[in-house]
């Protein structure tokens, strides 16, 4: 079975950006819900939620430190807690592969790192993390493992992670 994945881009887990925006301006929903709404992949052809998805759900808002505002509505929320509450989502939605494109993007210097930090505690518990970004030194610093996108894309050696560090 494929494992499920989600994109986080900076303006939330979507293929299309501009509908993005759209929604989120006019989106009633609260952060529970949305983060329950991560795990609508798993329904099948239940017509709702059951105890696994909810469990799910309340872990990764807990894992994100998302309790005290799972009530508020998400469109209400900083950029931070945007991203915080699209992080649980992906999450309540798979824990194995997370593919984020520039996920930092209109976050404050503070937001930034502790959306790294989350990232980092996530892979340490075994999940998977793909980040697209054009922050090369914070790309090199928070990664394992570095991929060139070039002629001929390949994993960076340690002699290139240092020759890029040191650009």
């Amino acid at each position: 079975k494929a494992a499920s994945r989600s994109t986080i881009n900076n303006s939330g887990v979507t293929d299309s950006k501009s509908e993005q925006r759209e929604m989120q301006k006019d989106f009633p929903a609260s952060v529970w819900e949305v983060v329950l709404s991560g795990c609508l992949d798993m329904l099948g052809f239940k017509p709702f939620y059951g105890h696994k998805e909810r469990k799910l759900a309340a872990d990764a808002i807990r894992e994100l430190d998302l309790e005290d505002i799972k009530n508020e509505s998400f469109r209400e929320l900083s950029g931070g807690q945007r991203q915080r509450v699209l992080l649980a989502r992906a999450i309540a939605g798979s824990k194995k592969v997370l593919v984020l494109d520039e996920p930092i993007t209109g976050l404050d210097p503070v937001a930034a790192a502790h959306l790294y930090y989350l990232l980092d505690r996530l892979n340490q518990n075994g999940t998977t993390i793909i980040t697209i970004s054009h922050d090369i030194s914070k790309a090199l610093s928070a990664a394992n493992k570095l991929l060139i996108m070039s002629d001929k894309p390949h994993l960076a050696s340690e002699a290139e992670r240092r020759e890029i560090l040191d650009v």
